[in-house]
């Protein structure tokens, strides 16, 4: 494409007529073509930019990421801020979900830890030993 990222931004939006354009990549721009992307699948169900940050912020810090390198990662503006973001008295117990979730990355024996994710959630989407409910007679 024959693009200088020597100098500029590194994420930049791209004109109409398809080029690509030296300017900031704006969250809002961002949110717009996830709603569109979303909607257009018929999977829109209010995500948000923020939230994958906020989600992403959680299952590091679940999975024993300092704050500190959250922070970087993330590019929040202070370590506070993933403080709040994470909701580090709420979320961070042992017993909410993205606990579950970083468990199950852990004792992993065989292949990559997003491979083990992956087949445990296959494991839990197998539906089966359920009994049918709100069948009409």
């Amino acid at each position: 494409m024959r693009l200088d990222l020597s100098s500029g931004f590194l994420f930049r939006p791209t004109s109409q007529k398809g080029g690509i354009l030296n300017a900031p990549l704006l969250a809002s721009t961002v949110q717009a073509r996830l709603i569109k992307y979303l909607s257009s699948l018929g999977i829109n169900d209010g995500e948000s930019v923020h939230g994958f940050r906020a989600g992403n912020s959680i299952l590091l810090r679940r999975l024993g990421v300092s704050r500190e390198e959250v922070t970087k990662h993330i590019g929040w503006k202070s370590i506070a801020l993933v403080d709040y973001c994470t909701q580090v008295e709420k979320v961070m117990s042992s017993s909410t979900s993205s606990d579950a979730l970083a468990r199950s990355t852990i004792d992993n024996r065989s292949g990559s830890s997003a491979e083990h994710l992956g087949n445990t959630f296959r494991k839990c989407n197998i539906l089966s030993g359920f009994t049918a409910a709100f069948l009409d007679s």
